[in-house]
């Protein structure tokens, strides 16, 4: 939850504290059933939440891993393709098979080109092998160009997640004011203004207030003199 949806979450906390400490005052009808609908939605909320952080999880985790392995695959590709130019000095026909990692700028459009240098360069390994680059790069990249696309698989999955339990967390909250609403006419009507229950009703219901930012540091600065044109 943003830090609005969490002070409108504890407002319902506190209110749900209130009703069960005034139970025997509403003991059944139509108060009794808005407090227990406010249970309800009090802990969907807590699951939306738990699922909102898992959603948040993953998208940190594939953010991450993806920028770590988008680099290492890069790198990789580049190596393949400054050794192909210089066997192209021999070796004219392969000129052009590979196209230059710059021009890949896509996560997806790259994992599929490190996919297709390791199956072009599968029948020349030989060459490369001749400038010292291992036939482990052929694995290498085809391993990298999986983890690539695993991991932004997960940060879109991250993504949707949140985008979902963020519209969710919304309709259940905007239930949760109509909740607390019904039971504000519900208490308001049943003590005298200016009764304890009433003055701790309204502190319960009460959404707190934004923590206000503290002004920018000026640095010290003494205040520019008015104008007076």
């Amino acid at each position: 939850m943003n830090d609005r949806q969490r002070r409108l979450y504890e407002r319902g906390q506190r209110v749900d504290v209130y009703m069960d400490a005034a139970a025997e005052d509403f003991p059944a009808g139509k108060a009794g059933i808005q407090a227990a609908r406010l249970k309800e939605l009090l802990t969907q909320l807590s699951g939306l939440d738990s699922e909102r952080e898992t959603g948040e999880g993953k998208r940190r985790q594939g953010t991450m891993g993806r920028a770590t392995v988008r680099t290492a695959l890069r790198k990789l590709m580049k190596k393949v393709w400054d050794t192909s130019q210089t066997i192209a000095i021999d070796h004219p026909d392969i000129k052009g098979l590979f196209k230059s990692p710059t021009k890949f700028t896509n996560d997806l459009a790259l994992a599929a080109a490190g996919r297709a240098y390791a199956d072009a360069a599968a029948p020349l390994i030989g060459l490369f092998e001749e400038y010292h680059l291992e036939a482990t790069v052929l694995n290498d990249l085809r391993s990298k160009a999986d983890s690539l696309q695993s991991f932004a698989t997960l940060q879109n999955e991250g993504n949707t997640a949140g985008l979902g339990t963020t519209a969710s967390v919304e309709t259940t909250l905007r239930e949760m004011d109509v909740v607390i609403e019904r039971l504000d006419t519900h208490v308001t009507n049943k003590y005298p203004e200016g009764s304890p229950k009433l003055v701790a009703w309204r502190g319960a219901s009460r959404v707190e207030s934004a923590p206000r930012r503290k002004p920018e540091d000026d640095g010290g600065a003494p205040p520019a003199p008015p104008d007076n044109g």
